[in-house]
């Protein structure tokens, strides 16, 4: 480009960031603004302040406005409105300077199974048709971090005839957060390329791999250092002095453009305009002064351990797995005891799970390691999506396995709401779903992260759950892809009658997996109406098994009904299923009630 022959060109800062400390966060839509009658004249100060403080080109502030961020603030009918105006109140600031049309990624990274290339190819044509209607001189990749993601933008690009420039964000040592190596972004035939949004250090150190296997020119637009939490604001603490010192030295890496991502402002582009003023642009690279690259094969990896969870399902034809809750009023040693005493009347495998019904309790993990311990019996945990970012999941999928943990029941979880939590908890949503989560757990058997970085290799057995007696064509369809994505085995919700559960096996006898049915007797008509009712999401009591309790009988009676009825069933089904998952009802002692169920099925070793 012409522009880059004469003059170090200076790029504008941040847009996002720098609305939000003028309007406060709770504008929600950064990018909504530019067709806010409110706002837009304020997205035209961010623009003309930067011009002011010398940058020579805008860019629009559009980088989340795609269909899929639009939708989270219930405005995906405005991509077109949105991008169009943004595109029009740059092209008004700038005057006779460039307009880049930022286009920044989808981020569906665990939903992408879900929408063919073609589907996200439209949804970036959308966007970018509108901001060529409104008169941007380029478009730019804005922050791309998946090199399968920005080759599908910049296919869908170059069905405009506008340069194209593409910067790699959140680099580094080399790659991105989703573990891409930044030299495979050198060969996708960008007019620009460049990285942004990481601290001053990180971009240069990201240009200078960059200079090195490409000829094409390079920008750099760094945030105003790491991101800080201070009293519950995110803030940048780099001044501007020293932002513009590393403009010089982004300049001798080869930056033909220098501007500020988040957290940078006008004071920041001041400085760097200084800084730049009486440098001439690094001459261009030829093409047989940097190397090719080609990506390095992944190295083989090691033998996985044995599982032992994966060996009780192989080897025992009918597998009985008891859910054991440790109580948060009452010493582990009384959640040890309930194991131990299940122990020696032989159950196969326990699992402990996560937080239900939304709740507080002990630490999963802890207390299976502690009950494996003790019993050595194989002992699984629930891990629920809803209650960890995606950092916090993978640390603690990781800190299982070295604590001995062998099995992950993957659950989405209960909301929030379902618990006594429920004006202060918050549903996390960075892992959407258990089948994005048995994902997740593949990668890591497979020694990845989710961003693609090494980690020692786990080798757990994965499972999800299945609801019988609901909606069962579609709780077949979701478990059909739980098992694409990796499950082994399924624990059902509880059951109470013979023909749920033969139902159940007709239409999925095509499944190559055990199924483990969910028994979980109750004790009285109060029990069977607290469950009647929904408080607990995803367990339903038949008509019949409800009335089968009379409200004034005493307890004793009510409790050994339920007991017979659980026993009953589990007779019934014993030839025709892999096994039992048995949930104790709640209560003091409520091991012993599975002990009697145990004991009902005779000899289980």
């Amino acid at each position: 480009m012409d522009m880059f022959k004469n003059k170090v060109v200076v790029g504008d800062g941040a847009m996002g960031t720098r609305l939000q400390a003028l309007v406060g966060t709770s504008a929600g839509c950064i990018d909504g603004l530019n067709v806010d009658p409110s706002f837009r004249e304020i997205v035209a100060l961010v623009h003309r302040s930067y011009l002011e403080a010398g940058a020579d080109l805008l860019f629009t502030n559009t980088y989340g406005a795609n269909v899929f961020k639009l939708s989270r603030h219930g405005r995906d009918h405005q991509v077109h409105e949105i991008n169009l105006e943004g595109a029009r109140l740059a092209r008004r600031c700038a005057g006779d300077k460039l307009v880049g049309g930022s286009v920044g990624p989808l981020e569906i990274y665990s939903a992408r199974d879900d929408f063919s290339d073609e589907q996200q190819e439209e949804i970036f044509c959308q966007q970018m048709a509108a901001l060529v209607e409104g008169g941007v001189d380029f478009l730019v990749l804005e922050t791309f971090q998946d090199i399968a993601e920005a080759r599908l933008a910049l296919k869908a690009a170059r069905k405009y005839a506008r340069p194209v420039w593409l910067s790699v964000g959140g680099v580094q040592n080399g790659r991105t957060g989703t573990g891409a190596d930044v030299r495979e972004f050198a060969g996708l035939g960008v007019d620009v390329l460049g990285a942004n949004c990481r601290g001053p250090y990180d971009v240069l150190e990201t240009l200078q791999i960059l200079a090195g296997v490409t000829a094409v020119p390079l920008f750099a637009r760094p945030n105003a250092g790491s991101p800080e939490i201070d009293r519950g604001r995110v803030v940048y603490n780099v001044d501007s002095s020293q932002f513009g010192l590393y403009a010089k030295r982004l300049v001798e890496a080869g930056a033909v453009m220098v501007g500020g991502c988040c957290g940078t402002d006008p004071s920041h582009i001041a400085q760097v305009a200084d800084s730049v003023r009486d440098l001439k642009p690094p001459p261009r690279r030829r093409v047989s002064e940097v190397r090719i690259y080609t990506p390095a094969r992944p190295a083989p990896l090691p033998e996985a351990p044995p599982n032992a969870v994966a060996e009780v399902f192989s080897r025992v034809p009918l597998v009985v797995s008891v859910e054991l809750r440790p109580g948060r009023t009452t010493s582990l040693e009384d959640f040890l005891t309930s194991g131990r005493y299940l122990a020696q009347r032989g159950v196969h495998l326990f699992d402990i799970p996560d937080n239900a019904g939304a709740k507080v309790t002990v630490d999963p993990v802890i207390s299976a390691s502690r009950l494996q311990a003790e019993t050595g019996i194989p002992t699984l945990v629930h891990l629920s999506t809803s209650h960890r970012n995606l950092i916090a999941t993978q640390s603690y999928l990781l800190g299982a396995w070295q604590s001995g943990i062998q099995g992950v029941l993957a659950v989405t979880g209960d909301h929030p709401n379902v618990g006594d939590h429920d004006k202060y908890a918050s549903r996390v949503n960075d892992v959407k779903s258990s089948v994005n989560l048995m994902g997740l757990i593949g990668m890591l058997n497979e020694g990845r992260l989710f961003n693609e970085t090494a980690c020692f290799r786990t080798n757990f057995c994965v499972g999800g759950g299945f609801n019988p007696v609901r909606g069962l064509t579609a709780q077949v369809k979701w478990a059909q892809r739980k098992i694409e994505a990796g499950a082994q085995f399924l624990y059902t919700q509880p059951v109470y009658r013979e023909e749920d559960v033969d139902r159940m096996l007709e239409v999925t006898a095509e499944f190559k997996i055990p199924i483990l049915v969910g028994i979980m007797p109750l004790v009285s008509r109060r029990n069977a109406e607290f469950f009647a009712s929904g408080k607990i999401p995803g367990v339903i009591i038949p008509e019949e098994v409800l009335n089968a309790f009379d409200p004034d009988e005493p307890k004793a009676d009510s409790q050994q009904r339920g007991i017979d009825m659980a026993s009953q069933l589990m007779d019934k089904v014993r030839h025709k299923v892999r096994g039992f998952y048995l949930l104790p009802p709640f209560g003091r002692d409520h091991h012993t009630v599975v002990g009697e169920l145990i004991g009902a099925l005779g000899s289980l070793r």
